[in-house]
């Protein structure tokens, strides 16, 4: 008995070193100092943790969107996660800020010991076989299509291979898995997203797979996600310095001129589709 889980997501990024706003990160990049590879495994760490009245990727309007910033499961620091879906084509709204960075799959599965394999190269095989050949990778910002960092060729560069992780499935987790942890790997392919300006924003993506039947048969996801980015509120200790750094601009212009006044200053997944055969 299996069930083949599957992803389509999709991230967006920033560029390698100074990161434009909007701007695809290069797939062998790191994002705030994780490797994009190491990011698909946090993303299911991430994704596994929620049950099914919760789950992201359950979610038909969004009304769960807002927990891709939840780091209870894992630590993905500045890093926005967004999920696919089971049903092939859906839609959700999401409000992030302006310093995150977005990170998704366009289609993606994990496999994970004992259920497709008894080590390391059999679960890669497993993965592998699940994927079979994708075609027709997309993503799009506002109906156009995003632009790849040089000297990426093509979106067929980003896939992503975890290393061998822990994944702990929780009692009441959406697959039926029996709870506890499992030595798993992901393979599949996704984006990183540099932080977006303020504004408003329809992002889509998507992808096929051809599996390999069969034993895996072909998949295929579109999804859309309304984003409306606002701006971060600094942190206390970042409006003290501002602050301290104001009051001696002040002070100095003061001191400077005494008969002058100081001018104010501002600034500003798919997944599973194991087909549902159970684990075991």
């Amino acid at each position: 008995m299996k069930i083949r889980v599957i992803m389509l997501c999709m991230a967006l990024g920033g560029s390698p070193l100074i990161p434009a706003f909007g701007a695809v990160i290069a797939p062998d990049q790191h994002v705030n100092g994780i490797s994009q590879a190491e990011l698909t495994a946090n993303w299911w760490k991430w994704m596994i943790s929620y049950p099914a009245a919760t789950n992201p990727v359950l979610d038909t309007t969004g009304q769960s969107s807002y927990l891709g910033g939840d780091q209870a499961s894992v630590s993905h620091p500045g890093v926005f996660f967004l999920a696919g879906n089971f049903s092939g084509a859906e839609a959700r709204s999401v409000t992030v800020t302006d310093n995150q960075t977005l990170f998704l799959p366009f289609i993606n599965t994990v496999s994970m010991i004992p259920f497709f394999g008894s080590n390391e190269a059999e679960i890669r095989a497993d993965a592998a076989s699940t994927l079979g050949t994708v075609t027709g990778l997309f993503a799009r910002l506002d109906g156009v299509d995003l632009p790849l960092p040089v000297p990426v060729g093509s979106l067929s560069d980003f896939r992503q291979q975890s290393a061998v992780f822990s994944l702990t499935f929780p009692v009441d987790n959406i697959f039926g898995v029996p709870g506890g942890a499992y030595d798993s790997v992901t393979d599949g392919y996704w984006l990183a997203l540099a932080p977006l300006d303020p504004g408003k924003y329809t992002l889509s993506f998507g992808a096929s797979a051809s599996g390999t039947p069969p034993a895996y048969p072909s998949f295929g996801l579109v999804q859309t996600y309304e984003i409306t980015v606002t701006a971060a509120v600094p942190e206390p200790g970042t409006w003290l310095m501002l602050v301290a750094g104001l009051t001696g601009a002040g002070l100095l212009a003061g001191t400077r001129t005494r008969h002058r006044s100081v001018p104010s200053l501002k600034s500003t997944t798919v997944i599973a589709r194991k087909p549902p055969n159970s684990l075991g």
